[in-house]
């Protein structure tokens, strides 16, 4: 039996509207997610922004490997990389090798926030994985990834 979140629920599974159910689920996903980081007293960070200080953690890369390794802009990194030095979530550091270089590293604020995120998301996939076994959770991924798929290729065409 479905659980519901009120009346956009109701409405998305009487109509079979996937996108209204997945819009329901990214919102409760998010709605669980939030409650942790306030627990914790962490700021929401946007999805590139996280994805971005996981991709920093680790080592200290500059923003052209950052661009690389995220497959997006070099200005687009040093546009998120400014935003986050404003909110000392990272810092720049300059190389040992080349002066001209920055190296991109967490502060203990950034590294905080990226692991309240990642615990925070653990969680959700732990209730996830309770409530469906992990075959059923496994089937959940897959038929999301493939739907996903299916209406890119077809987008394509």
């Amino acid at each position: 039996m479905p659980v519901t979140t009120g009346t956009r629920h109701k409405a998305a599974l009487a109509e079979h509207d996937l996108l209204g159910s997945v819009a329901v689920f990214v919102q409760v996903i998010e709605g669980f997610v939030q409650k942790r980081l306030t627990a914790a007293k962490v700021r929401r960070l946007r999805p590139s922004h996280e994805r971005l200080l996981a991709a920093i953690s680790g080592d200290a890369p500059t923003v052209g490997e950052l661009a690389e390794r995220l497959e997006i802009t070099k200005q687009a990194v040093s546009e998120a990389v400014d935003a986050l030095v404003k909110a000392n979530l990272v810092a720049r550091r300059a190389t040992d090798d080349d002066a001209r270089f920055r190296r991109v590293v967490l502060t203990d604020k950034g590294s905080a926030a990226l692991h309240a995120h990642q615990k925070a998301r653990k969680e959700a996939t732990a209730v996830l994985r309770q409530r469906f076994g992990v075959g059923g959770y496994t089937e959940l991924v897959e038929l999301i990834d493939d739907a996903a798929a299916s209406l890119a290729r077809s987008r394509n065409r």
